[in-house]
């Protein structure tokens, strides 16, 4: 359809909604109402047909309809989609709109037996259109079905047996523990005093001081953890077994690194004087004010990932990306639940891009916190659906100096 007609055809809409609307409001006589309905019906007509022009126009006359039709039912991946896709008014033609509009006057005008009549075969016609698009969309997905396996058996045919053996042992003989930690399923607010939580105000000593980065905006609390939480998890005894762990992040500019102040671990000794709960700076926007909720921790096996592998040169190069997933699926990780699990502390990083230090020995990985998306009223994304990650050499965690940091934010 060339774009010439189509403006046209929008021009003819606007024009009929006008003389639609003149005669809405100086129609009168016996029969004005039933005339009023049928000039509504004809506007919302009229401008479903303004609708579908402009968007032919969009399109550049290419059959719209056609191309229209074809994605929704490629991105319907059930019968149940197809029927709600069907029948959603954004995805009607015009003709459906007509045929609305045609039973509108008929049942107003005609004699039942048509209006009747008409129904019948609306629904009738409707009803094959709807069986069509459901064996069409069926037929799309089990062929998408055949492509993925048919995709599956050809990785698995390039998969080299020794080097994922290999890798299985290389991975198992420097298995470490991590504690993973996870939203509890009941949650009661406001939490005792000292409990571990995220968000929330911070429960501190009387000595606290809000902390800032070099512009002078307050840090939002990510994370306030009761180290007697996390000591009878932690084997090699490298966290603090008692006092408070406070993990602090600005979270409006959400800088990548700690260059601008915008990162604080704070370490409160049990010892030092009791707690109170915190109030929040008034500089400190709504919407970094995260809610709290209680988190509890169990202990995990934890793998060093493909990305520490190849950056480090450890046994494995970019080649063996095939080999090292079926090797993580071998060795069959019991994984808490994603719906709860937020991050872990020690082990090794889920990494999103590279390596973050460049010595697994002598770095420790403090904490990763995940992005939290849509659970419940909290949600945190770190760009991307990203992570972030605090790293410490084991001198400066068994000090107990939590301002040698090695921060990072890794994204997709």
């Amino acid at each position: 359809m060339k774009k010439q007609t189509l403006i046209l055809a929008l021009a003819a809409c606007l024009m009929g909604i006008a003389v639609t609307i003149f005669l809405l409001f100086n129609t009168s006589g016996p029969d004005a109402s039933r005339m009023k309905i049928i000039y509504i019906a004809l506007i919302i007509l009229l401008l479903h047909g303004c609708y579908r022009a402009a968007k032919h126009i969009k399109s550049g006359g290419r059959k719209p309809e056609i191309i229209d039709t074809k994605k929704r039912l490629e991105e319907c991946y059930s019968t149940r989609q197809v029927v709600v896709r069907f029948f959603d008014p954004r995805d009607m033609h015009f003709r459906t709109s007509l045929n609305l509009f045609i039973l509108v006057a008929a049942a107003l005008l005609a004699s039942p037996v048509v209006f009747q009549l008409l129904l019948a075969l609306t629904i009738l016609v409707k009803a094959l259109l709807l069986w069509k698009e459901i064996k069409y969309a069926n037929i799309y997905q089990e062929a998408i079905v055949k492509i993925m396996n048919s995709n599956i058996e050809d990785e698995k045919q390039e998969i080299d047996e020794v080097r994922v053996n290999d890798i299985v042992d290389m991975l198992t003989q420097n298995k470490r523990q991590c504690i993973y930690y996870a939203f509890t399923p009941q949650n009661t607010s406001p939490l005792p005093i000292g409990s571990s939580k995220f968000g929330g105000q911070p429960d501190v000593p009387d000595t606290f001081r809000w902390p800032t980065d070099k512009s002078g905006r307050p840090l939002s609390l990510l994370l306030q953890i009761d180290c007697a939480d996390t000591a009878p998890h932690d084997e090699e005894h490298l966290l603090p077994s008692s006092g408070h762990l406070y993990f602090f992040y600005e979270l409006g500019e959400m800088d990548w690194e700690s260059k601008n102040g915008n990162v604080r671990v704070i370490y409160h000794d049990s010892t030092a004087g009791p707690l109170h709960r915190c109030d929040f700076p008034d500089t400190l926007a709504a919407e970094y004010r995260l809610k709290e909720c209680a988190l509890q921790f169990s202990r995990h096996d934890s793998y060093i990932s493909f990305e520490d592998l190849c950056d480090l040169s450890l046994q494995c190069n970019y080649d063996d990306c095939d080999n090292y997933y079926e090797a993580i699926e071998r060795l069959k990780i019991e994984h808490p639940n994603e719906d709860e699990c937020i991050g872990s502390m020690l082990g090794y990083a889920d990494l999103v891009q590279n390596a973050i230090v460049d010595n697994l020995d002598e770095q420790v990985l403090l904490l990763q916190l995940f992005s939290i998306e849509a659970h419940g009223d909290k949600e945190l994304m770190f760009g991307d659906c990203g992570t972030i990650y605090f790293y410490m050499s084991r001198e400066a965690l068994q000090k107990k100096d939590f301002d040698q940091l090695t921060f990072e934010l890794q994204c997709f």
